[in-house]
Formats: structure tokens, sequence, C-alpha cells
């Protein structure tokens, strides 16, 4: 009787190891969604921005390129966009729609010290990124403040 018992625990025993180490199941590859965005980019900008004076709207376009790059964020729906300047804006995916956090920029252009505040999204096709950018803040020239709004919508490829 022992015997019996003790050839079915070793046959149980080898039966759960063969069992154990069959191969599982294929399952799908664990895809970083980040990847499809990280990389190298160029931009065309093209827009415009509007500075109201004494309740006269004044507007001047928006027409540059540029480039950029992604890398991965601080958690995985997060990338961050790089300037070649190193300033370094980061943004949330979902899906192909990224939304980057307001971005706050100080600057001057055409002798005007503009303080405005970005805000940036848009969506990923392939290696095309195309978004829009809606500003809001105020220019300042010869002492005095002045409004400002403006809207520029890019595209951007990676290489």
């Amino acid at each position: 009787m022992k015997t019996k018992f003790s050839l079915l625990m070793i046959i149980a025993v080898m039966a759960i190891m063969a069992n154990g180490c069959k191969k599982s199941e294929s399952a799908a590859p664990v895809t970083d969604p980040r990847d499809a965005f990280v990389g190298s980019y160029t931009e065309v900008l093209n827009g415009s921005f509007t500075v109201t004076i004494n309740g006269q709207a004044q507007t001047s376009p928006i027409n540059e390129t540029g480039s950029f790059s992604i890398e991965k964020g601080s958690s995985e729906n997060r990338i961050v966009r790089v300037e070649t300047d190193k300033t370094r804006n980061e943004g949330t995916i979902s899906g192909n729609h990224v939304q980057f956090d307001p971005m706050h920029i100080n600057g001057t252009q055409s002798g005007m010290t503009l303080t405005y505040i970005a805000n940036v999204g848009g969506n990923l096709s392939g290696n095309i990124l195309n978004y829009t950018m809606n500003m809001t803040g105020t220019v300042y020239y010869q002492g005095a403040s002045f409004p400002m709004t403006g809207i520029i919508t890019a595209v951007a490829t990676k290489h």
C-alpha cells in the first residue's frame, strides 16, 4: 500500500512539473505607449498673435520653423518635449493625443517683452504630430502693458 501511495505521489509530482514547464499561451508583447511619440522632430508653425493697444487690435503673423525632441516622462503616460535651448515641458498622452502642461513663457519680439501662458495639445498620426498652441498673456512696451492672445497651428515631422 505504501508503495502504491509513493508511486502515485511521484506520478502526481511529475505531472505537476511537466504541466508547469509547458510554454504558456503567447501573450501580446507589452509596448510602451510613449514609444510612438519619442524621437526628434522638425516643425512648421503658422499663426498669429494679437496685441490690443488702446482698444485697437494689432495682429502679427507667425510663420516659423523649428525643431525639438520628445523623451519619455516620469510615468507610463507622460512625455517630455525638449526644445533646442533645453527648455523642457511635460505632457500627458492618451492614445495618439497629447496635452502638454501649460507653459509659462517670457521673451522678446520686435522690441516688446512678452509674458504669456501657452496651452499645447495635439494628435500623432504615424510620424506626424499636429498640434495647436493657444496663448494668452501680456505685452510690455515702453513702460505700458497690453493684453495679448495668439494661436499657432503646427505640423511636426518625426525623423
